[in-house]
């Protein structure tokens, strides 16, 4: 990376947070070195072990090494960015690069490594897959390339020179991929905290919250039902912000909206918590799974305060909230509604669908992990 392209950098308009793992670090100090480092750099963070990421993300990734991992790292760092600074939400950045480079004993996966940039307009993410056999002289290159394609994001921030281009190298050493997510107006938005849903409702509303990742016949076989049952339509609802991980970021919100497309309307929330949800949608109909419900009353997510969670459920009886109880499998039992100990009030706003009419044993999770063996 040049020189001058780094300068350029330390000079714009833009400041952040650099997370790495596993490799990356020569970035860094490539940044560093030149002056002017601080005006750009509001913290680096290296979660190298598993329970430094898990503090960083708020739980353990799916995957060590991902894409998904990289643009999570990213949001957080963006996330923290917004924290140290008062500057626009848009001259910040997040950068996040995790890395299973070279190493001995030698993996079973192959070399790889995963950069994502995050900022308030759109999501960048470049893979990197290198194809050369794995050697301990190879790993200073791997570094450095990391490096340059890492320093290359941020030069495409200001219009500089960028090697974030789809591709192989000359030399054969490498391939690369690169994407850029815009994140829609609205997104922003509900990213931001300046308005709390990407779509109005007025009235009583038939609500199917869920991450819906993927969306499965077990989730479209529930809306079908309670469709029937409320007579109404249901809508698709998406919690952009999460309790106990990063935001989603645009690449993220763009393919569970392809996924839902032809099923039925989505709207994206800042709504991490039913009584959020309640208040955007005061007397809806939620479509949950019993799991759902036996969070809902459980004091580990209050705190450990029985009258914190008394009060929560309170303000869902005053906003009009119900609850439309579908079976779920959990640990070799299909739970149902009456299989759940829940507070009298929680109990009275839910109503159980026979699982006589609804049994489905196949969640998004399991088809992750199908989906998604990690190499490493």
């Amino acid at each position: 990376m040049q020189i001058s392209v780094i300068q350029a950098i330390h000079t714009a308009n833009i400041s952040g947070v650099i997370a790495l793992a596993g490799g990356g670090s020569q970035a860094l100090a490539d940044l560093l070195k030149q002056p002017g480092a601080s005006s750009t750099i509001l913290e680096a963070i290296v979660p190298y072990s598993g329970s430094a990421m898990v503090n960083f993300l708020g739980r353990a990734p799916d995957h060590a090494c991902s894409a998904l991992t990289a643009r999570q790292m990213a949001m957080q760092a963006w996330q923290r960015a917004r924290q140290l600074s008062s500057k626009q939400p848009d001259t910040l950045f997040g950068l996040g690069l995790t890395a299973a480079l070279t190493t001995q004993p030698q993996r079973k996966g192959s070399d790889r490594c995963y950069i994502a940039l995050q900022t308030l307009t759109e999501t960048l993410e470049l893979a990197i897959d290198f194809t050369l056999p794995a050697s301990a002289q190879l790993r200073q290159q791997q570094e450095n390339l990391c490096a340059e394609q890492a320093l290359g994001l941020l030069g495409h921030l200001i219009g500089r020179e960028t090697s974030a281009q789809q591709g192989k190298d000359s030399r054969g050493q490498y391939q690369r991929s690169f994407s850029c997510t815009a994140g829609k107006p609205d997104w922003q938005s509900v990213l931001l905290g300046k308005q709390s849903s990407t779509l109005q409702v007025a009235g009583p509303s038939l609500i199917f919250p869920g991450a819906f990742d993927p969306i499965h016949k077990g989730h479209m076989e529930m809306k079908r039902i309670a469709e029937k049952h409320a007579a109404m339509s249901a809508l698709f609802e998406i919690s952009v912000v999460n309790v106990d991980k990063p935001p989603l970021d645009y690449w993220e919100m763009q393919k569970r909206q392809a996924s839902l497309t032809d099923l039925g309307e989505l709207v994206f929330t800042s709504a991490a918590t039913f009584v959020e949800k309640a208040a955007i949608f005061p007397e809806a109909t939620f479509i949950v799974g019993a799991d759902t419900i036996k969070r809902i009353a459980n004091i580990t997510y209050y705190q450990q305060d029985p009258q914190h969670r008394d009060r929560a459920i309170n303000k869902l009886v005053r906003r009009g909230a119900r609850f439309l109880v579908f079976g779920r499998f959990n640990d070799g039992h299909f739970d149902t509604l009456e299989d759940l100990d829940l507070p009298v009030d929680l109990q009275a706003i839910c109503e159980q669908v026979p699982e006589s009419r609804f049994r489905d044993d196949v969640s998004s999770t399991l088809i992750r992990r199908d989906q998604h063996k990690d190499p490493a």
